[in-house]
């Protein structure tokens, strides 16, 4: 019986140690509870890392290509809208060369329906250092003859007459009492070539325009020849002599007396 009990207990020791065997290399083998989380969140971590990496990427990368995108897109905008500046301009440019060219072949239009009023004498003016060319067309008075006491290519202006309103009072009432063998009414246009409607626009009507006076001219013995910038006599004169002149035309031509 002792021995039965003996080799029992050895049974059993050895079955013990046998578990705990097997137990042992079960927890090698094995990881524990807290073990098995540990690397789980180690390996979610390092998944999470890598993927919060490429998170970060994407944004970064169109982070990047968006201001590049903008500045592109502000230069072409910037290039667009300095080039519909500059067409603007040119178009403004073209406008008004095209009303220069229209007013100017209006002026000339204007001036070839003059045809019926003689040219008698074409020459120049010299007046403030300028040789402004003109011609003279023949319009009333019988004193024709006067013509020709002017000299063959150029008259010079050497004083003014105020066109104050007492003064040219004094000379209409002197024009009036005048036969009309002693005295001529001419019409003074630019003279040909380029340039001249400038020349005679600048260097003579305006010129006489803002001093308000008349260019006087001494021509030979007791003659002069009057030169009236478009005013209140030239206004009236050439309007009922010259119906080709419109109003608007009457403020480009010099009425001439001479006497």
């Amino acid at each position: 019986e002792r021995g039965e009990r003996g080799e029992r207990g050895e049974t059993e020791r050895e079955a013990g140690e046998a578990h705990a065997k097997v137990e042992g290399e079960g927890g090698s083998a094995v990881p524990r509870n807290g073990e098995r989380g540990a690397g789980a969140g180690a390996g979610a971590g390092a998944g999470d890392a890598e993927s919060e990496g490429k998170a970060a990427e994407v944004p970064a990368t169109s982070t990047q290509s968006k201001p590049a995108e903008a500045a592109e897109g502000t230069e072409d905008k910037g290039a667009h809208d300095e080039k519909e500046v500059k067409m603007k301009v040119e178009a403004k440019v073209e406008v008004k060369e095209e009303k220069e060219v229209k007013k100017e072949e209006e002026k000339e239009s204007k001036e070839d329906g003059l045809s019926r009023y003689p040219v008698v004498w074409p020459g120049a003016v010299a007046i403030k250092g300028a040789a402004v060319p003109i011609r003279l067309h023949g319009l009333g008075g019988e004193g024709h003859g006067l013509v020709s006491l002017l000299p063959g290519e150029k008259v010079t202006v050497t004083r003014r007459m105020k066109l104050e309103a007492d003064q040219m009072k004094d000379f209409t009432a002197t024009l009036n009492s005048w036969k009309k063998e002693n005295f001529a009414m001419l019409l003074a246009t630019p003279g040909e070539g380029a340039g001249s409607r400038a020349q005679f626009d600048s260097q003579l009507v305006k010129y006489l325009i803002e001093r308000n006076a008349a260019g006087v001219v001494q021509l030979e013995g007791s003659a002069m020849m009057y030169m009236f910038p478009p005013g209140e006599l030239a206004g009236e004169y050439l309007q009922r002599s010259v119906p080709e002149l419109d109003a608007a035309s009457l403020d480009t031509y010099l009425l001439v007396v001479l006497a």
